[in-house]
C-alpha cells in the first residue's frame, strides 16, 4: 500500500491467521463466486465483533451466504433500527467505491449506510476507510448499467466513521435513506426466464442477464433463492444413453450379448421367441461373493410405442438369485418408478412396462451397498 493511503482515520483490523489460510476453494462453484464468497466470509468475521463495541444489538443478515452464492457482493449488517452494508474488495489503491444495485434499489435489501472496506490477506489485516449513506449513493452515485453498481470517488465518502456512530447516536432522526421503489411480482414467463439462464450461463455473469426486477425478487425469496442457487450448480454429465430404438434393427451395444452365452442352458428354452432380448452382465463384487447376474432388456414394438421388460436371472450354471437383490427403474429425473425385490429362492425378478420414442430411464441393479445402473432412451 502507498504511504498515500495510510491514513490515521481508518480503522484497522488484524486477521486472524486460520482466516487469512481458510481462503481455499471447494472446486464446485466459478471462480468468480469462490473468491467472493470467502472475502466477504471474512469481511463478515472480522467487523461483526468490531461493530458490536458501538452497537451491541449488531448481527449479520439472515442467509446472507446465500446472496453471495449468488454473486452479490457485500455483508450486511442490522442493529436496532438501520443497516448498514460493508463491501469489501481487494483492490490495491482506494480510488472509488462500486455498490451493487440490489443494496441500493431493492426494498428487501436496502441499508442506510455503506461501508467500504479493504482487505489485504498477505499483510493480514483490512480497513476501513470510508462510509456514506444510502441517499448520497442515490442521489451522487454514477450509475453503470452493464454491471448493476452505483459508484462513488474517494472523494464523495467520508474517511471517518464518525459519520456512522454519530449520527445513529445523536441524531437518528436524520434522513439517511433515499426513495426506494417496490417491486412488482414476477410472473410465470419471467420466473421461468430466468430459471432458463441459470442453467445456461455462470454465476456472477447471469444476473445482468435477468431483469432487475425478477432477479430482486429472487434475492428475497428465500425457496426462489435456494432453486436458483441449485439451477446454477454444476450438472453433472449425463451418462451415455443405450439406443434401444437401434436394437429394433439387430444393433446392439458392446457388451450386451445374446441370452443363451449368460444364462443357464435349463432357462434358455423359455425365452425363445421372436422378441428382441440382450443380457448383460452385472458384478456386484463381493456383495455377490464373486458372483455374477445378468440383466436382460427385453424389447418388442406395438401400435403405441415400445414394449420392454427388464428382468435379473443368475448367469452361468447358477438357477436362483440371492435374496433381497434390487431392480429399479429410475425416471430421467432420477426418481423411483418401479421396484423389485427378490426372495429366497426366486429364479428372476423383472418387470415389464411401456414407454415412448425419446423417453430416457435408467435400470439399477442392486445388492446391500454395492450397485450398478445402465442408463437407457428409447
Amino acid at each position: 500500500m502507498s504511504s498515500y493511503d495510510l491514513t490515521s482515520e481508518h480503522v484497522w483490523l488484524e486477521l486472524p491467521e486460520p482466516l487469512i489460510h481458510s481462503n481455499e476453494t471447494t472446486g464446485t462453484l466459478s471462480p468468480q463466486i469462490e473468491d467472493l464468497m470467502a472475502l466477504n466470509q471474512i469481511c463478515e468475521t472480522v467487523v461483526l465483533p468490531y461493530f458490536r463495541e458501538y452497537f451491541p444489538n449488531a448481527k449479520g443478515l439472515d442467509q446472507q451466504h446465500e446472496r453471495w452464492q449468488l454473486g452479490l457482493n457485500g455483508v450486511g449488517i442490522e442493529s436496532d433500527n438501520f443497516r448498514f452494508v460493508c463491501l469489501p474488495s481487494k483492490a490495491w489503491d482506494l480510488d472509488g467505491v462500486q455498490v451493487p444495485k440490489e443494496w441500493v434499489d431493492s426494498p428487501d435489501l436496502a441499508a442506510d449506510y455503506f461501508v467500504a472496506v479493504q482487505v489485504d490477506l498477505e499483510e493480514g489485516r483490512l480497513r476501513l476507510w470510508g462510509v456514506t449513506t444510502h441517499k448520497t449513493v442515490k442521489e451522487e452515485g454514477q450509475f453503470t448499467p452493464r454491471n448493476r453498481t452505483y459508484r462513488l470517488e474517494r472523494e464523495q465518502l467520508t474517511e471517518t466513521l464518525n459519520l456512522l456512530w454519530l449520527q445513529q447516536k445523536y441524531f437518528p432522526e436524520t434522513q439517511v435513506r433515499g426513495e426506494v421503489a417496490a417491486l412488482t411480482a414476477p410472473n410465470l414467463d419471467e420466473l421461468t426466464h430466468a430459471w432458463d439462464l441459470l442453467r445456461e450461463t455462470p454465476l456472477p455473469f447471469v444476473a445482468r442477464r435477468i431483469s432487475f426486477n425478477t432477479w430482486a425478487s429472487i434475492l428475497g425469496n428465500q425457496q426462489w433463492r435456494q432453486h436458483a442457487i441449485a439451477l446454477s450448480q454444476p450438472q453433472p454429465p449425463i451418462p451415455h444413453a443405450i439406443q434401444l430404438s437401434q436394437w429394433l434393427n439387430h444393433q446392439f451395444e458392446q457388451g450386451w450379448q445374446a441370452i443363451n452365452e449368460l444364462i443357464a442352458p435349463q432357462l434358455v428354452g423359455a425365452f425363445m421367441d421372436t422378441q428382441i432380448k440382450r443380457a448383460k452382465l452385472i458384478d456386484l463384487g463381493v456383495e455377490l461373493g464373486g458372483c455374477q447376474v445378468s440383466l436382460m432388456m427385453t424389447i418388442s414394438a406395438t401400435e403405441s410405442g415400445i414394449n420392454l421388460q427388464a428382468s435379473v436371472y443368475p448367469t452361468g450354471e447358477r438357477l436362483t438369485l440371492p435374496p433381497h437383490l434390487h431392480l429399479k427403474i429410475l425416471t430421467d429425473s432420477g426418481d423411483v418408478f418401479k421396484e423389485v425385490i427378490s426372495r429366497s429362492d426366486d429364479e428372476f425378478i423383472r418387470y415389464r412396462f411401456d414407454a415412448s420414442t425419446g423417453d430416457r430411464f435408467t435400470i439399477q441393479v442392486s445388492l446391500g451397498t454395492a450397485s450398478v445402473s445402465e442408463a437407457f432412451q428409447v
